[in-house]
């Protein structure tokens, strides 16, 4: 689960643990923690920028804290003891919240009462993680057999995949759906900002639309909201029928190459990475119809999100990518990622010889049959 690109800081009202409490007025937020060992707490509002602080306590013998300040707005918080031992909360303003786990593991331990929106998000979390959990021992399973086996030709290699593709997926549509019923049982929770970003948007993206117009109904003047609003605006403003923007970058050779060099031809852009799973597995489907089109007038051009050229040159060789390739070696930083507005890998554009956009998100025997429509 990720929550990203929220919102800037928000003015926190704040006053420190030592500070002068308010008297007969539960505070927003206190807990009780085992294994305090005299640790440090702090409370964070997670924004675009990072985290922003706003109150820190240490824990007493008891492994009690108790956090008395002031929020301005209902948004993601968390409690960290450490970079990686934290619990992310969804925190309102008139709440008065209590957690209770282990401070030397709070992430895995911690429990929540008085925040509807918190106690959603840490029961969608848990579940998430056994989901993944499962998928990891498929990948477990895979893998030892592979080494087991030691060298193997390509077509046992692939017979073993699709062995191990079936079972897989399969646990991807169950999570899917599983997601799918949160949101429609939480249409207005926060918890449903955070499940959402879960889903595949080109694949899922009808839900994305459906959250953001319960949410902006329920909550307008939340920057949180306002925001996933724009970002899902951005996501719908490249759109069929436009021109696609112009990208120069440089070739595993470190020759600027231009998207518009190979106007006069049936162009996909392939966004990719070698590290995206995802993106490894559709490429020989993605192989298989430049083979097919490549002497009518198809053409691809790969743009990578890798951080590491050596990476990058070894997935082109080993996925035999035989298409020209670019990349500025940013990862998520790409120049190509606010222009072609996109927020996940793959993603593809297929472009008419004029540069303009026919469709999006074409994948496997789906590429094949507009490739056929358009250049037979």
């Amino acid at each position: 689960m990720k929550v990203k690109n929220l919102v800037p800081v928000i003015a926190v009202l704040c006053f420190s643990c030592g500070g002068e409490q308010q008297t007969n007025v539960e505070p927003l937020l206190k807990g009780k923690l085992i294994n305090p060992n005299g640790a440090t707490v702090f409370l964070e509002q997670m924004s675009a920028q990072g985290m922003a602080p706003i109150d820190t306590c240490t824990l007493d013998e008891n492994g009690e804290f108790s956090f008395d300040v002031k929020i301005t707005e209902k948004g993601f918080y968390r409690v960290r003891i450490s970079e990686n031992n934290f619990a992310t909360l969804i925190l309102d303003t008139n709440e008065h919240v209590s957690l209770e786990g282990n401070a030397a593991d709070l992430g895995n331990s911690f429990r929540i009462k008085g925040s509807p929106d918190s106690e959603l998000l840490a029961q969608f979390t848990e579940d998430s993680k056994a989901s993944y959990r499962r998928r990891d021992s498929l990948r477990s399973v895979f893998n030892v057999f592979i080494n087991s086996m030691g060298k193997m030709d390509s077509t046992r290699m692939d017979s073993m995949s699709k062995a191990i593709e079936g079972p897989f997926d399969t646990l991807v549509q169950q999570h899917n759906r599983y997601i799918l019923a949160f949101l429609d049982k939480n249409p207005t929770s926060f918890a449903s900002l955070a499940a959402v970003q879960e889903l595949d948007p080109n694949e899922f993206f009808p839900y994305f639309e459906k959250l953001d117009a319960a949410m902006i109904k329920q909550y307008p003047g939340s920057s949180y909201v306002q925001l996933y609003h724009q970002n899902l605006e951005a996501v719908k403003g490249l759109p069929i029928g436009s021109p696609a923007p112009e990208l120069t970058m440089n070739t595993p050779e470190d020759k600027p190459f231009s998207l518009s060099s190979l106007k006069g031809k049936t162009v996909l852009i392939d966004f990719w990475a070698s590290w995206c799973g995802p993106c490894r597995a559709e490429n020989p489907n993605v192989v298989k119809a430049y083979k097919k089109y490549k002497s009518k007038g198809f053409e691809i051009l790969g743009v990578s999100l890798d951080k590491t050229k050596e990476d990058w040159v070894k997935a082109i060789a080993k996925d035999q990518l035989n298409w020209p390739q670019i990349s500025d070696l940013r990862q998520w930083g790409c120049a190509a990622v606010p222009l072609y507005k996109f927020q996940s890998i793959p993603t593809n554009y297929l472009l008419d010889k004029n540069g303009i956009i026919l469709a999006r998100n074409l994948r496997g025997e789906d590429l094949e049959k507009k490739l056929a429509e358009i250049l037979h």
